[in-house]
């Protein structure tokens, strides 16, 4: 297989006689529970397909679809040995995610300084409000 980089992209698998296949998003990958529990079979070793579809109670194909979403966004690698396809795990595609994660920790752990306008709006006096006026209603005269 070819694959080729595109910068607004990513890497792009070429495949002969088809469109290129666009580089999964990760978030969508992880977003499934049977995918995350894919990934937690494949943490430490890797399996063939019979025996990942073995722990689902959905069929072999289903799980194929699985993982090639899986694969194409680089979190699976299916190497053929022999007969068969074993499928591994890269969890170092993960940093994509835990850098976003980090962005919104540090965030949230930074003290807020107040934004520009509002320490303006904070430094002017502020105006008394009036309350509405109470009007009688006329109801008693007809």
């Amino acid at each position: 297989m070819i694959y080729y980089f595109l910068p607004s992209v990513g890497f792009v698998k070429l495949v002969t006689g088809r469109l290129p296949i666009m580089r999964q998003d990760i978030f969508h990958a992880i977003a499934d529970a049977t995918r995350r529990e894919i990934l937690e079979l494949l943490t430490g070793k890797p399996l063939n397909i019979n025996t990942l579809t073995a722990h689902f109670e959905v069929s072999r194909t289903a799980v194929y679809k699985h993982l090639k979403v899986l694969e194409g966004c680089g979190l699976v690698v299916i190497t053929p040995q022999g007969r068969e396809r074993f499928c591994e795990a890269r969890f170092s595609v993960l940093t994509e995610v835990t850098e976003w994660a980090n962005a919104f920790l540090e965030a949230k752990t930074k003290p807020q300084e107040p934004h520009a306008e509002e320490s303006k709006d904070a430094a002017k006096p502020r105006k008394k409000k009036h309350g509405k006026k109470k009007h009688k209603h006329k109801a008693s005269e007809k």
